[in-house]
């Protein structure tokens, strides 16, 4: 079940590292895009960003709290395996570079909505690999596409 985007609340990132993965358009049409995530001891809240459709399919390793799940597309979006972690869905920019103006777009929403500045793990891609990590230390945002 997706909740509507005007639920999203501070509150819900007090205490997470926020991850952000954007893409155009996942490498097979439709998805399936893998998420990894495997930050031992980590409280994450996780924005997934495409513009064509995507099947999100999430493998949150032990050790690795998911705080919630923000979804965007402009066309169907799927999330799986995200567990008791709520799902909010929000209309998002896709950016596929970090400094670039969707990219600083993409950040002025979340800070409305989440009061967040920067993201402490960005992904940008133009064409979604088939698996996505988010298992590395803290980069900062302007690392770009990793």
């Amino acid at each position: 079940m997706m909740h509507p985007g005007g639920l999203l609340m501070p509150a819900l990132a007090e205490g997470a590292e926020l991850a952000v993965v954007s893409g155009y358009v996942a490498g097979q049409p439709g998805g399936p895009v893998r998420v990894v995530l495997d930050r031992r001891g980590a409280r994450i809240l996780l924005v997934l960003v495409s513009y064509e459709s995507v099947a999100w399919q999430l493998d949150v390793r032990p050790g690795t709290q998911l705080a919630a799940v923000v979804v965007s597309a402009y066309r169907d979006v799927a999330v799986a395996g995200q567990g008791v972690a709520p799902v909010y869905r929000l209309a998002l920019p896709c950016a596929t570079a970090a400094g670039s103006a969707p990219y600083r777009d993409l950040l002025h929403i979340l800070h409305a909505k989440l009061g967040r500045h920067d993201p402490d793990i960005f992904r940008g891609y133009t064409c979604l690999p088939g698996q996505v990590a988010v298992a590395c230390n803290k980069a900062p945002a302007a690392a770009g596409n990793i």
